[in-house]
């Protein structure tokens, strides 16, 4: 198979390409639950893109089936509802992002930006003369606190405007 702009050749077959993100390679752990059935499947990624990813599974879901997804990397979690758009039998299944909640938009960027080896932010300046510094959390710590936020809105602790706007200030 070889990749030609935005067409597949397969053999003698040319195929127009149907993703419109790059994709990347990224390993992460993966659950996917159906929530109709409530079967529940446990494995791992092998590419992510902005608009989806693939799952590596020996069983994977038919094509079409909507799903409940959360991707775990170093102690981070991206939650997200998605729809099975391509299944190969022993093999794996293409994901779509269907809607991603503003609290988790986030985490897939800052994701998306490490694998193109984009640089993180500078620490932030506080106070009015602007030469003290707050040193910016490390990656771990920055995880830590946005699943504890995630977990505090699915538990309804924290309302959904709260658990943003407590991320976006994060983000900053």
């Amino acid at each position: 198979m070889r990749r030609t702009n935005a067409r597949v050749e397969t053999g003698s077959i040319t195929v127009a390409e149907r993703r419109g993100n790059p994709r990347w390679p990224f390993t992460a752990g993966v659950n996917v639950l159906e929530p109709v059935s409530g079967a529940e499947l446990h494995a791992h990624t092998t590419d992510l893109s902005l608009g989806g990813c693939y799952v590596d599974s020996m069983n994977p879901f038919p094509t079409g089936t909507e799903v409940h997804l959360r991707l775990t990397k170093d102690d981070t979690s991206f939650h997200t509802k998605a729809r099975v758009i391509c299944s190969q039998t022993s093999m794996g299944m293409g994901l779509l992002f269907t809607e991603i909640a503003p609290a988790q938009r986030p985490i897939l960027e800052r994701w998306l930006a490490e694998l193109r080896g984009d640089s993180l932010p500078a620490p932030t300046p506080i106070g009015k003369d602007s030469t003290s510094f707050i040193a910016a959390p490390t990656s771990g710590e920055r995880y830590a606190i946005e699943d504890l936020v995630a977990m505090l809105m699915q538990k309804y602790i924290l309302t959904e405007d709260e658990g943003e706007t407590i991320l976006r200030r994060l983000c900053e």
